[in-house]
């Protein structure tokens, strides 16, 4: 029987299911059985629901139009930073030597 939320990704999957209010008639009637067997199983999906009840008053954040654009942008300079500083440290770690 699945009654350990954190090690079965079903059973993960039925109380996202549930506290998004996706579940079927009869996966709901099947669920509650088990919610009333498994004190685990009914304190995640009742923890699962109040999450998203809560997450639901929060407002809305927007963000620009060209915030992908921007930070792409900061990814790529901050790889490039990256990279330049990498290149340094194997450069400089060689050592010259004259035929």
């Amino acid at each position: 029987m699945l009654t350990k939320p954190e090690k079965s990704t079903l059973l993960t999957d039925f109380i996202l299911d549930y506290s998004e209010n996706r579940l079927t008639g009869s996966e709901l009637s099947a669920f509650k059985e088990l919610m009333n067997s498994s004190k685990v199983v009914c304190k995640a999906a009742v923890n699962g629901k109040n999450i998203r009840r809560a997450m639901a008053t929060l407002p809305k954040r927007k963000v620009s139009k060209r915030f992908d654009q921007k930070m792409a942008a900061r990814f790529a300079m901050e790889l490039e930073r990256e990279t330049t500083e990498n290149n340094a440290k194997r450069v400089g770690n060689r050592s010259i030597s004259a035929i």
